[in-house]
């Protein structure tokens, strides 16, 4: 009788245990796996350029006194070139453009203060401005002449914004400009239509052609020639290669 009731109760006991461990795998089955912490967000990528990629889509303002030329000194050469900055700067660049180009006045609006305060304001880089007159645009070669005439009275940087700015390229509209920038408007007028002016303007444009440039803006640093509106980063990268060359 002893053993009988051993055996039965090492049964149930045995059947106990059983059932007691299917009951936690159960358990275990049921029960939802605790949520895993939300992964940081990505912080948004850069917006895309506008256009075909050449330029940027937001356009930065330009201190007012950096387009006076109150801080870069601006010659006048007898070519017809305006030059900025340190004329003994170990390094230059030539930028060909004209006013009427969408993509020309983004490099001035854009990449003018970037080149002022990295390169120009400490003297490491000379920038010199050729126009190139196209005949697609009406008024062309009257606004390089504007930029020249100015630029006689020290007032060629100026100028060069306004003529960016404005739409009016007649003889009016150019003295308009001349006036608004405190110039003497006689001596302006003068100049305007000189043949003096005309010659500067066509010899320009012939050596401008002679180097092989079709399209504005062109720029050459250091003598090694680009063409197209960079980004920002890549024009920055190519003045410092000229630099370490």
């Amino acid at each position: 009788m002893c053993l009988l009731q051993f055996a039965i109760c090492n049964y149930t006991a045995s059947v106990n245990i059983k059932l007691s461990l299917m009951a936690l795998l159960l358990l275990g089955a049921c029960t939802l796996p605790s949520q895993p912490s939300q992964p940081p967000q990505p912080s948004q990528p850069p917006q895309e350029t506008e256009g075909d990629g050449e330029s940027p889509a937001k356009e930065q303002a330009i201190e007012p006194e950096s387009l006076t030329g109150s801080l870069l000194p601006e010659r006048l050469l007898s070519s017809g070139l305006l030059e900025l900055g340190n004329r003994d700067a170990a390094h230059s660049m030539l930028l060909i453009t004209e006013h009427h180009c969408s993509y020309c006045r983004d490099f001035l609006t854009e990449y003018m203060p970037m080149l002022e305060k990295q390169f120009m304001e400490s003297g490491t880089l000379r920038l010199t401005i050729a126009i190139l007159p196209l005949k697609k645009y009406t008024g062309s070669k009257e606004m390089s002449s504007a930029l020249y005439c100015a630029g006689k009275q020290n007032a060629g940087l100026p100028m060069h914004r306004l003529l960016f700015e404005r739409t009016g390229s007649d003889r009016a509209s150019l003295l308009s400009y001349a006036k608004e920038l405190k110039l003497d408007e006689k001596t302006f007028g003068d100049c305007l239509g000189s043949e003096e002016a005309a010659g500067v303007i066509e010899e320009q444009q012939s050596w401008l052609r002679s180097l092989g440039v079709n399209l504005v803006p062109t720029y050459f640093i250091d003598g090694k020639q680009y063409t197209g509106l960079p980004y920002a980063a890549d024009l920055e990268g190519q003045i410092r290669e000229a630099m370490e060359r």
